[in-house]
């Protein structure tokens, strides 16, 4: 086992038997945040209304842990 439990039970899924990998996140896979132009104290904070924001990966390890286990799958749900 990983840092992150993974366990897989079979169960039916539109129909057809299917192999369920249930496993956890910490918190959310993503920060939200502003564009580096915008990433300053001298810039206007009317302008953050409309500004640029990027996605940023909040932890590699858990990103990582949920590419492995999508790998060969047709489905990845995250709720």
């Amino acid at each position: 086992k990983g840092a992150i439990d993974t366990h897989e039970l079979f169960r039916e899924w539109r129909g057809q038997r299917a192999l369920h990998r249930v496993t956890s996140v910490r918190g959310h896979i993503y920060n939200l945040d502003f564009a580096e132009r915008f990433q300053s104290w001298d810039v206007d904070p009317a302008a953050l209304f409309e500004a640029e924001t990027i996605k940023v990966p909040s932890s590699a390890a858990v990103i990582s842990h949920l590419a492995q286990q999508a790998a060969g799958c047709a489905q990845l749900v995250l709720w």
